[in-house]
């Protein structure tokens, strides 16, 4: 419910942020001119889009070296969603073959405005049993109000289950 609130918020900022801007280039317009309404208009769209960074969606690979693998695995993949919201879901994918998880990445689904995840680490162990591994992962959640973080929470995530086959297919190294 808080990130329903908080992207309703950043939208309802977003929105009078757009109307302002309209009424000043308006009046740029009339108290300037055409030229400048059009230098302040190219400078306020340049802003919008900034930096991209590097983290998001960041996959996490795993290697164990001990063991020699054949050339061609059959690998499949698995869903865990994390953390399920009102409004949106952080979900890890994990790709992973018959001995060991291969790699594992995290995403959000959902109403996401207002919020960024960034995944720091993810570590996925083979238990006894089989097919069940035991993750841990580990993020920061980012609360922005009109793009400036607000608030970053520490987010762990802890849990053994069972890798569930969804899809597989056939890697070769």
């Amino acid at each position: 419910m808080l990130q329903l609130i908080w992207g309703i918020l950043n939208i309802s900022i977003v929105i009078f942020f757009i109307v302002l801007c309209f009424k000043a280039v308006k009046h740029i317009r009339e108290k300037i001119g055409l030229f400048a309404a059009i230098i302040f208009s190219f400078c306020l769209l340049s802003f919008m889009g900034g930096p991209k960074k590097d983290y998001e969606n960041k996959k996490f690979s795993f290697e164990n070296k001990k063991e020699n693998t054949p050339n061609t695995l059959e690998t499949h993949t698995t869903t865990i969603i994390l953390e399920d919201n009102l409004v949106s879901q952080l979900k890890m994918l994990v790709q992973y073959n018959d001995k060991e998880a291969l790699s594992a990445i995290t995403t959000t689904t959902g109403l996401v405005s207002g919020t960024n995840w960034r995944t720091d680490f993810i570590n996925i162990n083979k238990t006894n049993k089989d097919n069940f591994y035991r993750y841990h992962v580990g993020g920061v959640l980012e609360w922005k109000l009109a793009g400036v973080v607000m608030y970053s929470q520490l987010l762990t995530f802890e849990k053994t289950v069972e890798f569930k086959k969804e899809n597989y297919y056939f890697i070769t190294k």
